[in-house]
């Protein structure tokens, strides 16, 4: 079952771009792992193409707050 969340926290952790092929369409795209953080947990966000290359990797160094909205919680490599 796919759903969709809204979260917000600090930045705590962002990847560089990371270059993949989609088996799928056999198509090259890239993807960028970002961790947020609030006082309770973290979670990891993988960014597709667009969303990857436009985030801006210094929100992580400044350990800036961002929210993300209508996120789709769905498995990726094993894992959530």
């Amino acid at each position: 079952m796919l759903m969709d969340i809204h979260v917000i926290g600090i930045v705590d952790i962002c990847s560089d771009i990371i270059p993949f092929t989609n088996r799928t369409s056999n198509k090259d795209s890239v993807r960028r792992e970002v961790t947020i953080i609030d006082e309770d947990s973290n979670i990891s966000i993988t960014l597709w193409d667009e969303q990857a290359n436009d985030f801006n990797e210094e929100l992580a160094e400044n350990k800036a707050v961002v929210a993300f909205r209508r996120i789709r919680v769905a498995i990726f490599n094993n894992s959530k």
